[in-house]
């Protein structure tokens, strides 16, 4: 067993639970920088470089910053143990979400750093703790990371623990997905195995006090628990608060880091003369739904191909001002406890609105699970309904007014012939391209055209758009169920996923296959999907599709991928655990959204399940997920930490409206949080778009009388902004006033920021 020896000041006496500011200037030593910290506009790179600059500096809160903080923030440091120079990145005793957002506020984190007001966590977010590294990287922490637990109920005896975790490129607070340790350390007693097995999850010496257990599964629990021989009290002063589902109890637990950033490797760059360029974020929606009134409840199911699915909204698709959702549901309801309405398996709702739509009202008989719009702007409806409002020839397929719900007459195209075990002839997915709809599912008959035509088409088809006559030169056949169909914008070719194992009499295709759009043959050179190699049975994939010039998808073994266009060979993986496959996939403006029932934890850049393994981050996962296209990268800022599923099905539609809202449809059941209540949801979720727009610049820069004056900017939400002060290489004073006293000579630049974090240009220079 091998032992890495830990310094001597890992002892229970620690001198950290205090609060305090700093008031005067410590005394300087020669060190890496001359920034005390004590005001913004000599804020240092790191509570570890002013200690070092500064030697009598005393525990307490201080500016700092780096090129990836961009602004000067105040964090509280502990100047004293082993040397001092450690931030505090969270605190708190039961309740840690380990989410990617972090909780509460950083005034709260750095002004209640112990005591029962600090019970409650307040946690720094992803971004900001990788901003205080400045680059480096968390499995690089020369120190590790360090945690200080209490060991009794009244917070008077303390131990020390630190982690030095194997493979983290970037900071992840989801340590109850287990990230790999090379070392562990509780009190004196160490640990090393090179991360075999060892993991934040779950780690120790015994079930008392040497073990810190993270996988507590009640959100009011959550915490660095203790061993089961470790009890506590559920007081609101106590320290220890009992543990629950085989744990000991929770102890409140300060984390500390000691990034060694000093002024050389802090990362600012010289801004020249016509100052900083303009900088917004990348598009994306906001974590938050928006509130709607109106949803879709009551499960049930008649002859259903997919009976363990019991979420109530499966489809979503807008046409004119109308978003339908067409799923497994009786009802449409009026909110929370609210007066309900018959209309089971598709209803319509005001796209901006939520508001429900009476007047469209068609009869069916089964589950809607695929929704599209037609080129002349009605809405296709699929699946396992032998009919709808009585017309003939509507078995699994049809197009209705969108108005009035009637069936278009001059669209006839509907499947017969049931496989795959199932009671009815059913479509599962339907895609328009060109004239075409593509169609899959459990039929061998796809029968349309005026003429009523009928092609041999097992699984797989198309259909005219005009008057669906069914093609019968375009044929593949697959040996089980298609579940997800789309073609690709070149033209070329045709993606299907689903749960076979055999296409065109080929066998070996597992779950996806990439088909000629001509021919419907199977495209040549196309590796085989990298999936987990477990048991086959488990080898089905709900989605595939083409975007950017690279291929996506996802399904069993909880995996979302992406793979080059070329020759299908793995660029990028994730799995996803606890909870389930991925159920549906698609791209907007660069992002992929994969919705699943994975709740709890997204593993980077691994495809084995059900322990993931070699992953680089582990992320919160919550039913919902979005990723940059390029790479599949997790956009931690897109975190539906609201999402509450009711049956724990997640999500299994989505679209994106012409307001540029991504629309999910699945079970959820709860939307966001205002004034201490979540929001209802029924079945569906729509996500607007984040503020992009960079405010005005700032005009007329000048100084006098030992001050900066500007005209003010404005920014698009309305809102004044706020405007960040530069000299020489960074941002040294924060402030919505349009003056400042100059703190200093110096090169300067103001730029304006608003609410989200979008920067206008700056200002060009000037010299004082």
């Amino acid at each position: 067993m091998l032992r890495r020896v830990i310094s001597a000041a890992l002892t229970l006496g620690v001198a950290t639970i205090g609060v305090g500011a700093v008031t005067s200037s410590p005394a300087r030593a020669t060190g890496p920088t001359v920034h005390a910290g004590l005001t913004s506009d000599d804020a240092g790179p790191s509570c570890w470089a002013i200690k070092q600059s500064f030697p009598s500096s005393n525990d307490g809160i201080y500016w700092l910053n780096t090129a990836a903080l961009i602004a000067p923030q105040q964090f509280y440091c502990d100047m004293t143990t082993d040397g001092g120079g450690w931030v505090l990145v969270g605190r708190g005793r039961n309740g840690w979400r380990f989410h990617n957002v972090g909780q509460s506020s950083a005034a709260n984190l750095r002004n209640f750093v112990n005591g029962p007001s600090a019970f409650w966590p307040a946690v720094l977010a992803d971004k900001v703790v990788d901003g205080l590294l400045g680059g480096q990287r968390p499995d690089a922490l020369n120190d590790g990371i360090r945690l200080v637990r209490a060991t009794n109920t009244s917070g008077t005896s303390w131990q020390e623990g630190r982690w030095y975790v194997a493979s983290t490129k970037t900071w992840s607070w989801a340590f109850s997905g287990g990230e790999p340790m090379t070392t562990m350390v509780y009190g004196s007693s160490s640990y090393t195995d090179g991360h075999n097995g060892l993991s934040t999850a779950n780690s120790g010496f015994d079930n008392g006090y040497l073990r810190a257990t993270l996988d507590v599964n009640h959100k009011q629990t959550k915490g660095f628990a203790y061993g089961t021989w470790v009890s506590g009290s559920s007081s609101s002063t106590s320290y220890l608060y009992p543990g629950i589902s085989g744990s000991g109890a929770v102890p409140f637990t300060q984390v500390w880091i000691r990034p060694r950033v000093d002024d050389a490797t802090s990362g600012f760059t010289t801004v020249s003369d016509s100052g900083t360029p303009e900088s917004t974020l990348s598009w994306l929606p906001k974590s938050d739904p928006q509130t709607f009134t109106w949803g879709v409840v009551d499960p049930q199911k008649v002859a259903d191909p997919d009976s363990h699915n019991d979420a109530p909204a499966q489809a979503l698709q807008q046409v004119g001002n109308t978003m339908f959702v067409g799923g497994k549901f009786a009802n449409v309801q009026n909110g929370a406890g609210g007066a309900k309405y018959n209309q089971p398996w598709l209803a319509g709702f005001d796209v901006q609105t939520g508001v429900w739509i009476p007047s469209f009202h068609p009869q069916l008989d089964g589950t809607v699970f695929s929704l599209a719009a037609s080129p002349d702007g009605n809405l296709i409806v699929a699946g396992n309904f032998t009919n709808i409002n009585g017309a003939p020839n509507t078995s699994g397929l049809a197009e209705l007014d969108p108005i009035t719900g009637e069936v278009v007459s001059s669209f006839n195209a509907h499947v017969t012939n049931p496989r795959f075990g199932a009671a009815r002839a059913h479509v599962r997915k339907v895609y328009v391209h060109d004239n075409w709809l593509y169609v899959v599912g459990g039929f061998n008959r796809i029968v349309g055209g005026p003429t009523s035509k009928t092609v041999y088409a097992l699984g797989v088809g198309r259909v005219s758009l005009t008057d669906g006559t069914p093609d019968y030169k375009w044929k593949a056949t697959v040996d089980l169920t298609p579940i997800d169909v789309f073609a690709s914008d070149d033209g070329n070719r045709v993606y299907i996923a689903g749960f076979f194992h055999n296409v065109n009499n080929t066998p070996g295709i597992d779950a996806v296959a990439v088909l000629d759009t001509t021919t419907g043959a199977l495209v040549p050179g196309m590796n085989r999907p990298q999936f987990d190699q477990g048991n086959s049975r488990y080898w089905y994939q709900y989605a595939a599709f083409e975007y950017n010039g690279n291929i996506y998808q996802g399904g069993s073994q909880h995996d979302l991928q992406e793979y080059s266009y070329n020759d299908y060979s793995l660029l990028a993986s994730h799995i996803t655990q606890w909870g389930g496959d991925f159920q549906t996939a698609r791209a907007y403006h660069g992002v992929v959204f994969g919705g699943c029932h994975c709740y709890f934890y997204d593993y980077a850049n691994t495809d084995t399940w059900p322990t993931p393994t070699n992953f680089d981050r582990v992320e919160s996962s919550n039913w919902f997920n979005a990723y940059d296209a390029n790479g599949l990268v997790k956009e931690t800022d897109f975190d539906p930490v609201w999402a509450m599923a009711s049956s724990g099905e997640g999500t299994w539609g989505q679209t994106i409206d012409n307001y540029d809202c991504v629309w999910a449809a699945g079970d959820m059941n709860r939307g966001a949080l205002h004034n201490g209540v979540y929001d209802w949801l029924g079945g569906f979720a729509r996500f607007c778009p984040r503020d992009t727009t960079a405010p005005g610049v700032p005009t007329n820069l000048k100084a006098s009388g030992g001050q900066l004056l500007w005209t003010s900017s404005t920014d698009d939400s309305g809102v004044a902004p706020t405007y960040e002060v530069l000299r020489d290489d960074r941002v040294v004073i924060s402030t919505t006033s349009r003056k400042i006293t100059v703190p200093g000579p110096g090169r300067y630049f103001v730029r304006a920021i608003d609410a989200t974090g979008n920067r206008s240009a700056s200002t060009s220079v000037i010299v004082l």
